[in-house]
Parts: C-alpha cells; sequence; structure tokens
C-alpha cells in the first residue's frame, strides 16, 4: 500500500490513532507500507527501513534506528532537526542547529534541482566543488544501509560514518 503524507495534515492525537490502526493493519493482514513522509518521527515509529530522498534522488537509506540515530547526510540531518522536541530546554538547541544546517543555501524550489551533481548542493552547509559537478556513488555502510554524498568520499572522508564524527572546520 502507498501512503503519501497520511498523517501531516491531522493533529498528533489523531496521528497516533491512524498509526495505530496502520501497524494494527499491517501485523493482522501482513500488509507493507510504501510510507512518504517529511516527518522523520513518525516514519521512524512505523517503518522498519528508511530511504532519504530529495528532489527524487535517495540520498540515504539504512534501518530506522540507523538513520535516525546515526545520519550521515546533510539532508537526513536537516530533517531530524526540523522534529520538535516537547521539553522547553532541547527545542532552543535544536532550533540553532536546524538554523546552522540551513545557512549553507537557499531552500530549494519543486523541480529545481541541478541536472549534475548532489541535488542538496544548493542548500549544504558543507558543499563542496565536487558536489556542483558528480552525484555522488552510492557508499554501502555498515548495517546494510548506504549513503550519497561526498563528505564520504571526498573533503573530510567519513566514509560511512555519522555527520556527528565529522571533525570541525
Amino acid at each position: 500500500m502507498v501512503l503519501d503524507e497520511p498523517v501531516s495534515a491531522l493533529d498528533v492525537s489523531t496521528q497516533s490513532q491512524v498509526i495505530n490502526l496502520l501497524e494494527r493493519l499491517q501485523a493482522e493482514t501482513g500488509a507493507a507500507y510504501l510510507f512518504i513522509a517529511h516527518d522523520l518521527a513518525v516514519v521512524r515509529h512505523i517503518s522498519d527501513r528508511i530511504a532519504v530522498m530529495y528532489h527524487s534522488r535517495v540520498v540515504e537509506k539504512g534501518s530506522s534506528d540507523q538513520v535516525c540515530d546515526t545520519p550521515r547526510h546533510p539532508y537526513t540531518e536537516l530533517l531530524l532537526a526540523a522534529i520538535p522536541d516537547p521539553d522547553p530546554l532541547v527545542q532552543p538547541g535544536k532550533s540553532a542547529r536546524r538554523r546552522a544546517l540551513s545557512v549553507g543555501g537557499e531552500q530549494g524550489v519543486i523541480g529545481a534541482a541541478p541536472e549534475v551533481g548532489c541535488p542538496f548542493a544548493n542548500r549544504c552547509p558543507h558543499v563542496m566543488d565536487i558536489c556542483l559537478d558528480v552525484f555522488p556513488d552510492a557508499l554501502p555502510i555498515e548495517g546494510g544501509g548506504e549513503v550519497r554524498c561526498h563528505l564520504h568520499t571526498t573533503g573530510p572522508v567519513l566514509n560511512g560514518a555519522p555527520l556527528s564524527e565529522m571533525p570541525s572546520p
């Protein structure tokens, strides 16, 4: 079953009811879902595996825990930073992190992805010259995931490590 933003316009309690219903139906029928959403907190809750796409290109994929706990692509990190935190002491730090991640470029326009290079290059805070010209190859990461980002093969050479391990400039 393909579910495109099935709970994004719903309040939190209704979201929860719909997600619970989907989980119950899955358990009872063995149904599989292609769950499309921007809210990685919801996606993580209902998914075993996640593929993060930007302008129709997969930039990172792996288990739900792998993608959400140790993001390896800057767009994944940005999506995770956008998840509100109910703790008022944590939320200001997340907001500052989100602003820092957004500094690298302009908001992308739907359909405006470059024909060459990384589609996230115009928004990436870590953009390098190669990002503008070459779409990165998939780099397999431990645990069955993969990332498509030049940070893992050029520049700081993270080689599949989480972005949190990137050296400070």
